[in-house]
């Protein structure tokens, strides 16, 4: 019995410990609206292949949202000493998905990686492992975000 019950509580740690799933700081989640949009002309036209985004810091304080109308955002961001995390779109005809380039960004620059798509948030994380976190709706002029199913 003693074996069962340890046996127990070591597999219920386990898969708590690997359930878990990275978050964004309060600051980053509200600015997912405002992203998401900037972005939603990529999500209605298959055409557009823009991409916006923006990197928060260790204070969990967004930069204003940028887009690849501007710079070349999808091949190569501008990291600082206190960046904690990149957050980017993808637009309707790409993978949701973080690409390959994104998975090398996030280990090169040692920060999470996360993409916004019309339906779903992703990240890719410094270690080169990739987690979808939630599905996402548009409502009204929210952003809804859900828990992956």
């Amino acid at each position: 019995m003693r074996k069962s019950l340890w046996l127990l509580c070591i597999i219920a740690f386990s898969v708590n410990v690997f359930a878990e799933k990275p978050s964004l700081p309060p600051h980053v989640e509200a600015a997912l609206t405002a992203l998401y949009a900037s972005a939603s002309v990529s999500f209605v036209n298959p055409n557009t292949y823009f991409e916006w985004g923006f990197i928060y810091n260790t204070d969990g304080n967004p930069s204003p949202i940028e887009s690849s109308h501007d710079n070349e955002m999808h091949e190569r961001v501008l990291i600082y000493p206190n960046t904690a995390g990149i957050v980017h779109t993808h637009p309707r005809r790409a993978d949701p998905r973080p690409s390959p380039a994104d998975v090398n960004i996030a280990k090169a620059a040692h920060v999470p990686n996360w993409v916004l798509s019309e339906s779903e948030l992703w990240v890719a994380l410094p270690d080169g492992k990739v987690k979808k976190i939630a599905d996402v709706s548009w409502c009204g002029s929210q952003l809804k975000i859900g828990n992956e199913k």
